[in-house]
């Protein structure tokens, strides 16, 4: 499993083993340059794909005005869509190891196999 700890006052994701994480961005396009508002680490554990850490931008992490979903809720959202498409996977799990863990399954779609 993963863990986050900090260093030299940066956040660090350390890894107890050599999996192969793989992360999501999310990117705000503007007519200046394209702007990170979002990146999300992620593991694959045997049928599962386990969210790692999930961070936004300080003006995307509370309550929207305009009635979109939290861009945190849209991540996981889109973590849920790439696992449909991984074989084998069965769930996604956010905030794995801690009380607030939740598992959620993976709905494939008719007429696709996993």
């Amino acid at each position: 499993m993963a863990h986050v700890s900090v260093s030299d006052d940066r956040l660090r994701v350390v890894f107890d083993s050599p999996p192969e994480p793989e992360t999501l961005y999310a990117v705000e396009k503007t007519d200046g340059p394209d702007r990170l508002v979002g990146v999300m680490v992620y593991l694959r554990e045997g049928d599962t794909l386990e969210l790692v850490i999930a961070a936004v931008a300080e003006d995307y992490a509370g309550a929207r005005t305009d009635d979109q979903q939290l861009l945190v809720r849209k991540m996981v959202d889109q973590l849920c869509d790439v696992a449909r498409c991984v074989s084998g996977i069965k769930s996604v799990t956010i905030f794995p190891a801690t009380p607030r863990e939740r598992q959620l399954p993976v709905r494939r779609q008719k007429g696709r196999r996993s």
